[in-house]
């Protein structure tokens, strides 16, 4: 719950579009909302530094918020906090 309730920082709210067609299959619509969902995530720098990406965005102060999280989890849990950041920029790709 955490994660729901603390603090947040930036956010970027967006709302896609209204998907009034037809599908054939529940997958088939999940993968427009997938799609949508990919194509209106805004990428912040945290999310460039957790994928490995070179950018003037990245500050002092980007990679010290990375090192908090991290340093608030059990280093078995590291892998998975860094795969969330990095996974908006591999899906956009």
């Amino acid at each position: 719950i955490q994660g729901i309730v603390g603090y947040k920082g930036k956010v970027h709210v967006a709302f896609g579009d209204v998907i009034d067609q037809e599908f054939e299959t529940p997958d088939e619509l999940a993968n427009e909302i997938d799609r949508q969902i990919h194509n209106n995530y805004r990428v912040f720098p945290i999310n460039l530094l957790a994928a490995g990406r070179e950018d003037e965005s990245i500050t002092e102060s980007v990679k010290s918020q990375l090192q908090e999280k991290l340093e608030q989890l059990p280093t078995g849990a590291h892998s998975y906090l860094v795969a969330s950041y990095a996974n908006p920029v591999n899906n956009q790709e």
